[in-house]
């Protein structure tokens, strides 16, 4: 993973990746499990002027990595929302979490509404099935080899990256308390968010089957769409471009074009002997 120039949004819980001047909305993004801020810096680029785009930063990896990682799932969405709610009284905001990050996103947009804050305009939640009347996976046991087994599973990493044993080491400490987190979350039933919703997924996710994604309908009064993709539980890999475009249509806008790459073409040995004056290399 390269190192990033990350720039802080009144928090370390925020991470801005460019500068947007007076931007017309922002999209708020929940890493997955053992995730970072990082993996978002690239859809920053990508989405341009069109968005300010924020990536959530947990405690415990990257430019938090001295903090220790938080293991209980209330203080975690308690200190997110918190961060976050200055980011609500100015334009649009649209939330995306993917699967542990989906269920971040979900109950710091509950505790937002529940504390009369702005609610975010539009909620996205990915790779993840619908909260019920369960608990959160209780994974604390899960040695290393367990937790590599996960990753490769999940299919979130090339081999390449998963034999790097620095990548990992910071990796694997960061997903145990992701998971640890997970289990101390208890499902609240609540009146459903007042706002629209997307469920995205893949179509080979086994982790989270297409028919999963339905179940978010009943958490939200407003609109509801199921997205499909093809792939497993890192679809989004292979879709960035379409992910970004819903969300920023979920703001009213519309992703930008990618600027055309300068193509050089080859020389050939006329041409390189025009441009040497005649001579033969």
């Amino acid at each position: 993973m390269s190192e990033l120039s990350e720039r802080f949004v009144d928090s370390p819980w925020l991470v801005r990746f460019r500068d947007v001047v007076e931007p017309e909305a922002r999209i708020v993004c929940f890493p997955f499990g053992g995730g970072s801020a990082a993996y978002f810096a690239r859809w920053a680029w990508r989405v341009g002027d069109a968005a300010d785009l924020v990536a959530v930063q947990y405690p415990g990896r990257c430019s938090r990595a001295s903090e220790p990682a938080l293991v209980d799932f209330n203080v975690l969405v308690d200190s997110a929302a918190r961060a976050i709610a200055p980011l609500l009284d100015h334009g649009k905001v649209v939330f995306f979490g993917h699967s542990f990050g989906a269920l971040v996103a979900f109950e710091v947009a509950h505790l937002l509404s529940e504390r009369g804050l702005n609610p975010p305009q539009h909620l996205v939640v990915s790779a993840r099935g619908a909260p019920g009347d369960d608990r959160g996976d209780a994974c604390s046991e899960l040695g290393e080899e367990d937790l590599r087994a996960l990753v490769r599973r999940l299919d979130g990493m090339s081999e390449e990256a998963m034999a790097d044993e620095r990548l990992m080491a910071s990796i694997i400490p960061a997903l145990r308390a992701d998971l640890m987190a997970l289990g101390t979350w208890r499902y609240k039933p609540r009146s459903p968010l007042a706002m629209p919703m997307t469920a995205m997924g893949g179509s080979e996710d086994r982790d989270c089957p297409i028919e999963w994604l339905d179940d978010w309908k009943k958490e939200t009064s407003g609109n509801f769409t199921r997205r499909v993709f093809s792939g497993g539980h890192f679809y989004l890999n292979r879709h960035s471009d379409a992910v970004l475009g819903m969300l920023l249509d979920a703001a009213g806008l519309e992703l930008p074009r990618p600027r055309p790459r300068r193509i050089v073409p080859a020389f050939t040995p006329e041409k390189l002997r025009q441009v040497s004056g005649g001579a033969r290399p």
